[in-house]
């Protein structure tokens, strides 16, 4: 294609607006979607030239779409008489409209004054697919939304003059589309928590969405994962903040969590666990307070235990780090007389976690590098921390090459480590059946996702945990010394090497401070 040859992309710079005008002349007279491909091929090639003049580029694209559906409308009153294959082209042309818009917004990330005129022009749009119920554009629409946040991350008031609408659809019909609307509610929380934290009305509205997908019989498990991912967000996001929301999600957990075979796959396995180790993370005592109020402790935690092994990426097994240590600061006194006796099991569940993280973090590393082009080897820990013997010391020494001897050696660990945690905790292992996850019926572990971001990705979980220990020495001395009186001499040793991981990764740190 002309565009793609330098030459030729050097002209067309130097008449981008007429250019531009001429194929937004064109879909005025033709309503082709391959038209509004075109355009966002443009848009994405001369993003760097589009700033000055984008808002008029969304006005003209905003008042095309509008042309657009007002011939779809007029085509729907009487669809025995409608040329539905002429209503299906405008569709298309429509929905091109709208990933022209949103890729010209995407691409302004760097301009956000620009970003917030487009909101005026953009929201208006969403505002009358949502209203219309045109759930053809459903997908478009929330990703024009979700580019507008991210670009600027932050929420503007327009921005939530528009939630209300958002909420009302996701009551009408929504909940079918809760994938599509993800992103953008994600970001409502991400970064518009400063008015979550202080508006109970926007608090009551997400957990509404986020209850309503867990206990709704229309929805499969894709999309409770979906409310568990936006239950993660709100706990990480407004640690402190929103007390009152923590119960709620707990319970819905629980409510899968607690029963057999109510979890059919590793996804939302992982998911609901992760729903109790976020409530963990962001308090504990809180936490342990609603677990031992329902009688919930011996079987969460015995699940947790057990499940240890399908924490497969960097973000899942620093939450379970994060949130099985947060119970091991709550003082001794304070800890429910069930929970006491198995900290031990708690301890070797977290150091089981560590065994795994390194190659964790080399291997997202490594997708890093490969999505960004780099060629660079060298990882954020040099290449200097020996995980295998790691992993040789926690398994005492064993020499396994093969890797489903490994997972069933796991496998076997984790049995006989939640069998312990079930007697440590009062319970009945065959009452809680910790066996009922047979590994046929669960798909393989959660792959690594390179566009994963969150606030745990500023965590070290070595130095956390090297932090915690020392925490735990001088202020929790009776949970301290019940960890350390159960250590095996292997995981002792162990420990020891994840202090001085923790200690590599501050001197990581110092430097790079230093070079900022």
């Amino acid at each position: 294609p002309m565009i793609e040859d330098e030459e030729n992309r050097d002209t067309l710079a130097r008449h981008l607006p007429q250019v531009m005008q001429v194929f937004l002349n064109l879909t005025n007279e033709i309503d082709s979607d391959t038209i509004a491909h075109v355009i966002e091929e443009f848009v994405e090639v001369f993003a760097d030239r589009m700033a000055p003049f984008a808002v008029e580029l969304a006005q003209q694209l905003r008042d095309t779409f509008m042309r657009v559906m007002g011939d779809v409308a007029a085509n729907q009153p009487d669809p025995a008489t409608a040329n539905m294959d002429d209503v299906g082209e405008k569709t298309m042309a429509a929905m091109g409209v709208l990933k022209t818009m949103g890729t010209l917004v995407l691409n302004l990330e760097g301009s956000p004054e620009v970003v917030y005129k487009l909101e005026e022009v953009v929201f208006p749009i969403a505002q009358f697919v949502l209203d219309q119920r045109i759930i053809d554009l459903y997908d478009e629409v929330f990703e024009i939304l979700d580019c507008c946040l991210f670009a600027v991350k932050s929420v503007s008031p327009n921005a939530w003059n528009l939630f209300g609408t958002i909420y009302s659809c996701f009551k009408n019909d929504g909940i079918d589309f809760i994938e599509e609307m993800l992103p953008t509610l994600d970001d409502y929380v991400s970064y518009g928590m400063d008015v979550v934290a202080t508006n109970n009305d926007v608090q009551a509205r997400l957990f509404d969405i986020i209850e309503s997908v867990m206990k709704s019989d229309r929805v499969g498990e894709n999309e409770c994962m979906c409310a568990c991912k936006l239950a993660e967000t709100v706990m990480l996001h407004g640690r402190g903040k929103v007390d009152g929301m923590i119960p709620g999600f707990i319970s819905l957990a629980a409510a899968y969590l607690l029963v057999g075979d109510a979890i059919k796959t590793t996804p939302f396995l992982v998911h609901a666990l992760e729903v109790v180790l976020n409530a963990l993370y962001y308090n504990p005592v809180i936490t342990l307070n609603v677990l031992e109020q329902y009688q919930w402790t011996e079987g969460i935690f015995t699940r947790l235990v057990q499940s240890a092994d399908k924490f497969s990426r960097v973000h899942d097994k620093k939450l379970a780090i994060l949130g099985l240590t947060a119970v091991l600061s709550v003082p001794a006194d304070q800890l429910p007389a069930s929970l006491q006796n198995g900290l031990p099991q708690l301890f070797e569940a977290v150091l089981h976690v560590f065994q795994s993280l390194g190659k964790a973090i080399e291997a997202r590393e490594a997708m890093e590098r490969m999505y960004e082009g780099s060629d660079d080897d060298d990882s954020a820990f040099g290449n200097e921390f020996e995980w295998d013997g790691a992993e040789d010391e926690l398994d005492g020494g064993s020499d396994l090459d093969d890797e489903d001897v490994v997972d069933e050696a796991e496998g076997a660990f984790l049995k006989e480590l939640a069998g312990q945690a079930a007697k440590a905790l009062g319970s009945d292992e065959d009452e809680l059946d910790l066996n009922s996850d047979d590994d046929d019926d669960f798909e393989s572990p959660l792959d690594e996702e390179y566009s994963l971001e969150s606030p745990l990705d500023e965590v070290d979980a070595y130095i956390h945990l090297q932090d915690k220990l020392a925490e735990m020495q001088s202020a929790n001395a009776a949970v301290y010394d019940a960890i350390a009186r159960h250590l095996s001499p292997e995981n002792t040793q162990f420990v020891q090497s994840l202090m001085e991981e923790a200690n590599k990764q501050r001197e990581v740190l110092a430097t790079r401070q230093q070079q900022n």
